[in-house]
């Protein structure tokens, strides 16, 4: 733990936005917990339509607009809730696969899932977590073949990525690395690349620090084969929508693929105020440690 305070304390800056980065940092940590400010879904209670929190597709409550959602185009998506392979411990898991049907003129192929939490949690600083695994990426190949992850104000279920988002991850077949999209240009924002790709069989928690206030974002990326990778801080590429939904949308362009991946669930949380002053705290106290470390290295040499 010293050691990850005087790492904040040797990077320490004024500025707001790039406090965002440490307060990821101790998110993924689990630093922040007990916050009532929060829409929490798990598949816990498998499938149904009494439990908001809890079920695939659950109902509206407990911090979110409604249940989760789905679409497809010319593709047949099926969702079960199962624990036939957990991807932690022995909990339950949503294994959604994906098959086309028939082809379109233009042989593209897509499918999307969603759920929207409450804006009097998504309007000031939040965090986004959920984990996925894909567990067959049959003919995920080239440019086409894509998973799109990213926040909008409402459900979008045509595309994998749209000017409407804030935050966003774009995951394409033809280089099979996740990546994060920072700003407004076209296609999605500029790629930041983190060097991990996306194979069976391996689950990717993603942690996301989200700020509403300065439009701003930072990813973090661990891996069940011990990658990490967290960003500095990006711009979300709608500078006015809130990201009330998220949706993880796929593309294919070919009718023989055939998909499947696993979801573990989806939180989103709001960070307290009181962060900020814990924050503040960690790092006088990192502050505090690498000075001493300094003068006790000085007289012991």
């Amino acid at each position: 733990m010293i050691d990850t305070i005087i790492l904040l304390a040797r990077n320490l800056t004024t500025s707001r936005r790039k406090a965002l980065y440490f307060t990821t940092v101790l998110a993924a940590c689990g630093a922040f917990s007990g916050n009532t400010q929060a829409a929490e879904a798990d598949f816990s209670l498998g499938e149904g339509s009494t439990s908001a929190s809890h079920q695939f597709e659950g109902t509206s409550g407990e911090g979110w607009l409604g249940p989760w959602g789905t679409a497809t185009e010319d593709l047949t998506l099926t969702a079960n809730v199962t624990n036939s392979d957990p991807m932690f411990a022995t909990d339950n898991y949503l294994s959604l696969g994906l098959a086309p049907i028939a082809p379109d003129s233009n042989n593209r192929y897509r499918s999307a899932v969603n759920r929207g939490a409450e804006s009097s949690i998504v309007s000031s600083e939040h965090q986004v977590v959920f984990s996925i695994r894909p567990d067959d990426l049959t003919g995920f190949t080239d440019s086409l073949d894509v998973f799109g992850i990213f926040a909008t104000p409402t459900a979008i279920t045509s595309t994998t990525s749209t000017s409407a988002q804030t935050w966003g991850i774009y995951i394409s077949g033809s280089s099979g690395e996740i990546s994060f999209r920072n700003g407004e240009s076209t296609p999605g924002g500029t790629s930041v690349d983190s060097g991990i790709s996306f194979t069976e069989g391996v689950t990717y928690t993603f942690t996301l620090t989200i700020d509403p206030e300065n439009t701003a974002w930072v990813g973090n990326i661990t891996t069940s084969t011990a990658e990490s990778f967290t960003s500095d801080t990006m711009d979300f590429r709608s500078q006015t929508n809130l990201g009330n939904y998220v949706n993880i949308n796929t593309l294919m362009d070919d009718g023989t693929e055939a998909w499947t991946y696993s979801l573990s669930g989806l939180s989103v949380t709001a960070i307290p105020e009181s962060s900020s002053s814990s924050l503040g705290i960690l790092v006088g106290a990192g502050a505090l440690a690498l000075l001493f470390s300094k003068r006790w290295r000085s007289r012991t040499k």
